[in-house]
């Protein structure tokens, strides 16, 4: 009967402490993780007006030999989208640093890219910089390239 008992108040224990409100730290890296995915939408659906909120005014895009500052970028995710080509993006695995209004995160993206010519699977390593403003973060330089199997 004491094992039941003790059981019991370990598994109340272990479930109280499942339940503690997440921390600042964890907060942020939510906070984050949320800007580079809805980075990554908003370059899958061509949505300039949320690409430019989630930047910042120094952005650079690093990607295959290239380097790309906003203008430039917007330019050729048009020029891609004017094609007629469709995309999907979806980021994980997040492994974010934070050091006071600077942090950085690697991730991989998973998705797929149709065109004209056939339809591409995605699989992608990014790493992002980000600062914050003291209002929210913004992204200030991305870089993407082919992901190798884990």
């Amino acid at each position: 009967m004491k094992i039941i008992i003790l059981c019991l108040l370990l598994l109340l224990f272990i479930s109280v402490d499942a339940q503690k409100p997440p921390s600042e730290k964890e907060l942020t890296e939510i906070a984050i993780e949320k800007v580079l995915s809805n980075f990554s939408v908003a370059l899958a659906t061509d949505d300039t007006v949320s690409l430019k909120h989630l930047t910042g005014p120094t952005f650079v895009l690093l990607e295959e030999g290239r380097t790309y500052d906003f203008q430039a970028m917007i330019l050729s995710i048009q020029q891609v989208f004017a094609t007629g080509a469709k995309m999907k993006r979806l980021p994980s695995d997040f492994h974010t640093q934070i050091r006071g209004s600077v942090a950085w995160s690697t991730y991989r993206v998973i998705g797929e890219f149709k065109s004209s010519q056939g339809k591409v699977l995605l699989s992608l390593l990014e790493a992002a910089i980000l600062e914050n403003d003291g209002e929210q973060w913004h992204i200030v330089q991305m870089t993407s390239m082919p992901g190798a199997d884990k």
